[in-house]
């Protein structure tokens, strides 16, 4: 994680389950053990970060990671994308989750967007649609999901949202310091 801040308020949002000044700090022992980060927030997209400069550093400093995801809503994403000239070139894949119209839209005019070359060449990509999103989506919007080369994953929320026994949630401040 490397912020709280997203530009949703999500009635079921996972991240209401933490705060994220009580989730330990990634340690250098720690990163050196683990074969896939995903960087996620809040949305990592509001953030000051330059995502291309913290994935190479990530993989320079840390090459036992053979993964790099990002965890995104769709909207800042876009936004940052298009205005930033993002490579995504140490990046392995991103997973979209859109929660709203908005998400949606800026995901459809990316898609559109010459840029989007550099999203649709990562190995794996992942879309992730709510259940309520459903029948919009395969009516309205499956095409972004081939356009950018996408997994569509089917979902729920989860009241109850639990992190996976595989996985850990660390903050990485040391990236952004």
């Amino acid at each position: 994680m490397i912020l709280e801040r997203c530009d949703h308020h999500c009635r079921l949002c996972c991240n209401k389950h933490y705060d994220i000044n009580k989730i330990p700090v990634a340690t250098v022992e720690e990163l050196k053990t683990v074969h896939t980060v995903c960087i996620t927030g809040g949305e990592p997209f509001l953030s000051w970060v330059n995502i291309d400069n913290l994935t190479a550093d990530i993989r320079l400093q840390y090459p036992n990671v053979e993964n790099i995801y990002i965890y995104t809503s769709g909207f800042a994403f876009a936004a940052r994308t298009a205005s930033h000239d993002q490579h995504f070139g140490y990046v392995d894949g991103i997973n979209f989750a859109p929660k709203n119209s908005n998400d949606w839209g800026a995901l459809e005019a990316f898609a559109n967007d010459a840029s989007s070359a550099n999203v649709a060449r990562l190995k794996s990509n992942r879309l992730y649609v709510f259940k309520e999103q459903e029948k919009a989506f395969r009516e309205r919007h499956a095409h972004i999901a081939e356009k950018l080369n996408l997994n569509v994953i089917y979902r729920m929320w989860d009241e109850e949202f639990k992190t996976p026994d595989n996985e850990i949630f660390r903050r990485l401040p040391i990236f952004l310091g």
